[in-house]
């Protein structure tokens, strides 16, 4: 009997161990997928919460996004010249401890923002709409929120998003046909 004081308190926090972790789990806050960060972050550059580093050479664009993540990765680009649609700005962003390159398009009218990042697929929301392109044999993501459209694909490890008012149909054309598979 004298051995018993001592495991009493132990198996007591033991137990309420083994209570308090499941509800603390269950609890938690899911964190946003960065995808739909990317979406939020259009929304506040269209209306001029983040400011962009505004540019008319791309390539110098292209080359201070690089150092800002220590070459890690390199913006994904797009011709979108037969739009008349350039690279007029960009920025840096971090989500969830990540590094994200924004580039943003415009002209005629319209505007085009890619979003590129290391990740995996698995960064593409649930909500996602998955097309899957024979020929490229790649997996492409659609997905709606706040009046935009967004088309998440993979190549390497890297993730690009392409976030617009285009219609999404016009969107994932556009990504589909400049897409190269890995």
């Amino acid at each position: 009997m004298p051995a018993w004081p001592f495991p009493r308190p132990a198996l007591a926090l033991a137990l309420a161990v083994v209570l308090i972790l499941p509800i603390l789990y269950f609890m938690r806050t899911p964190s946003e997928p960065i995808s739909l960060a990317a979406v939020e972050i259009q929304r506040k550059i269209i209306g001029g919460e983040i400011s962009v580093r505004k540019t008319s050479n791309p390539d110098e664009l292209r080359k201070w996004q690089i150092r800002a993540v220590n070459g890690e990765f390199t913006p994904m680009e797009y011709d979108l010249s037969s739009m008349n649609i350039q690279p007029v700005g960009g920025v840096v962003q971090e989500v969830n401890g990540r590094k994200m390159l924004v580039t943003v398009y415009a002209g005629n009218g319209l505007s085009v923002t890619c979003f590129t990042f290391l990740g995996t697929e698995e960064d593409a929301p649930k909500i996602a709409s998955v097309f899957f392109d024979p020929e490229k044999k790649m997996k492409f993501y659609t997905f709606s929120g706040d009046g935009f459209h967004a088309v998440l694909h993979r190549e390497g490890n890297v993730i690009c998003i392409l976030v617009s008012k285009i219609p999404k149909d016009d969107l994932l054309a556009i990504v589909r046909a400049q897409a190269r598979p890995s």
